[in-house]
């Protein structure tokens, strides 16, 4: 979150609107943002409506961002907590005539290795799930025998990657 607040910073971001799977979903971006004088309005995507169905993900997503197109001007910064999220609102966006960067700048959440693969390189937050489970299973252990949970290493924490869509200077 650290890199995606400088990030805003340098590239003079004032609004952001974050869409994602309910509160639960969404990153803690909120304070440092607003630390720095932006804006971060929240979409909500149910989850129980599309949970493990890629395609109805999709779909949901791009209903929701026709609507958010339908109520005003976008803002800076379009974060989708969801890189089949992302998939989904392109299409809508690029219909509409939505420019990206230019009009729009786009940050997805994805998995490292793992999702679509987009056509233009989405600055993104890499996350390996994998690793982050083995590691936060071996902390819980720990926490059962010692009583103390071990911060999970540095190898298994997000990864900000700046893409086309959001250049890191």
């Amino acid at each position: 979150v650290a890199d995606l607040v400088g990030a805003c910073r340098r590239s003079r971001i004032y609004s952001v609107c974050q869409i994602g799977f309910g509160a639960n979903s969404q990153l803690d971006v909120d304070k440092p943002l607003a630390a720095i004088g932006v804006n971060v309005e929240r979409i909500d995507v149910k989850l129980e409506d599309v949970f493990g169905n890629l395609e109805a993900i999709q779909k949901t997503a791009s209903l929701a961002i026709a609507r958010r197109l339908s109520q005003g001007p976008l803002p800076d910064l379009l974060f989708f907590t969801d890189d089949y999220l992302t998939l989904g609102a392109l299409p809508v966006l690029l219909e509409r005539g939505v420019r990206i960067p230019e009009d729009v700048r786009i940050v997805t959440l994805a998995n490292r290795g793992f999702g679509p693969v987009f056509t233009k390189s989405f600055a993104r937050i890499e996350v390996d799930m994998r690793k982050t489970g083995f590691a936060l299973g071996r902390s819980l252990v720990n926490w059962f025998r010692t009583g103390e949970f071990p911060a999970l290493p540095p190898d298994v924490r997000a990864v900000y990657v700046p893409g086309e869509t959001f250049p890191s200077r």
